[in-house]
């Protein structure tokens, strides 16, 4: 048996090269996955593959093949004399009106439209993984809220019971308390629902298997970088893809529009022939050849064609137009939208979610001590875990307004302008 290089064994039982996806799911993480497992990104990507091919196409130099034609035949007379004719043709069509520079690009034009049209959908599925990055690190710490909240529940239920036990409380009160965790039951299992639909979510946006064991998701619910001036938002939008795509569009039905015109000079074809006889006879020629252009409706002149290729060019410009006003829109409403979402969760400070959660864990000991009835405890506790699910649903919310801002003022997602 021969032995194996040191190389092939560490090549055949190395792992798996590590991906995006096969580590824990930062912010970072959960872009560069979302790209590179897109079904919808790879099938753009063979678009713009295919348009290249096709300008490929476009810049060959002949407009056809040589064609070569061979001709033999048989000559004889009444007197019985007989001779073989043979001859051979070399023709080639040619373009003398810059036909070839105009296809060439109409073709850069399509594959820039296809290029700007597969950053709309990269973007796309980026926004999508990151809505639903946000949406499990919310309903996770939404489940540690309310979880905490029943663990406080059950300690006043006990010590409410205690009390009741020993004739220093209502019975009432323990009946609240465990009205109370009830209530927070339903909603741990509530919460504990939506983690793993937001975690399905995310795995589908992700190309993960929503079956497997949930990824493990780390980060905050920190907004993206975005901008402070809606004037500079509106600025960066102007050249958001999607307008950036339909300009190509534009570009490249102008330039149909130009070859269409230029088709119309005729195409003329140079032919070079050769001859001989059965009488040794030899003959050597060449010839230009015209097609003969007839008036529309009778022959082709490409008139149809330039009226399309004319009201296709009207249609881009304004296609150009509309997009220019729905993204300007957009923006502007993206942008309001997170100034209000960050006024909003400016009302709830860090600390002041500190302080609540201190206070959550001293209800027990108040009620023990005698501090604090068992009625003002759970009210109490309402208001906490009220005040700490809103500050979580608070920046939540202005995560997904950064999101959204950031889609729709055509900055980069990791905090740059495109």
């Amino acid at each position: 048996m021969l032995p194996l290089h040191p190389l092939l064994l560490l090549v055949t039982f190395a792992g798996p090269p590590d991906t995006p996806c096969s580590g824990p799911l930062t912010r970072e993480a959960v872009i560069a996955c979302a790209t590179q497992q897109s079904p919808r990104v790879r099938a753009d990507e063979a678009r713009v593959a295919a348009a290249r091919g096709e300008a490929d196409a476009a810049r060959v130099l002949l407009p056809t093949n040589p064609n070569v034609a061979i001709t033999v035949g048989q000559r004889w007379n009444t007197l019985g004399d007989r001779a073989v004719n043979v001859s051979g043709t070399l023709s080639q069509r040619l373009e003398i009106a810059g036909e070839r520079r105009k296809r060439a690009a109409v073709a850069d034009a399509e594959i820039d439209a296809r290029a700007r049209a597969a950053e709309v959908t990269e973007r796309d599925v980026i926004a999508d993984a990151l809505l639903a990055y946000y949406d499990v690190l919310a309903v996770r710490e939404e489940v540690t809220i309310v979880a905490r909240g029943l663990a406080t529940a059950e300690r006043l239920r006990g010590v409410a019971e205690a009390r009741a036990a020993a004739g220093l409380g209502a019975p009432l009160a323990s009946e609240l308390a465990a009205a109370e965790v009830a209530r927070f039951v339903e909603h741990v299992a509530l919460a504990r629902g939506r983690v793993r639909v937001a975690e399905s979510r995310l795995a589908v946006a992700l190309g993960l298997d929503p079956t497997a064991p949930p990824p493990e998701v780390r980060g905050s619910l920190t907004p993206l970088a975005t901008s402070d001036d809606v004037d500079d938002a509106l600025r960066v939008a102007s050249t958001r893809p999607e307008l950036e795509r339909a300009r190509a569009e534009k570009r490249a039905r102008e330039a149909q529009l130009a070859l269409s015109r230029r088709e119309r000079a005729p195409a003329p074809s140079l032919s070079f022939f050769v001859q001989t006889d059965g009488f040794n006879e030899r003959v050597i020629g060449g010839g230009l050849s015209l097609p003969i252009l007839l008036p529309h409706p009778l022959g082709r002149t490409n008139k149809g064609e330039i009226a399309a290729a004319r009201a296709r060019v009207r249609e881009a410009d304004e296609r150009v137009a509309a997009a220019a006003r729905v993204l300007s829109v957009e923006a502007t409403t993206a942008y309001h939208e997170y100034a209000a979402r960050r006024e909003a969760a400016g009302a709830y400070s860090a600390h002041a979610d500190a302080s609540a959660r201190r206070s959550l864990d001293a209800l027990a000991d108040e009620i023990e001590r005698g501090r604090l009835p068992v009625r003002d405890a759970l009210l109490t506790q309402q208001s906490l875990i009220d005040l700490l699910l809103r500050s979580t649903r608070s920046r939540h919310q202005l995560c997904l307004a950064s999101v959204t801002l950031v889609l729709a003022s055509g900055a980069r997602f990791d905090g740059g302008a495109s």
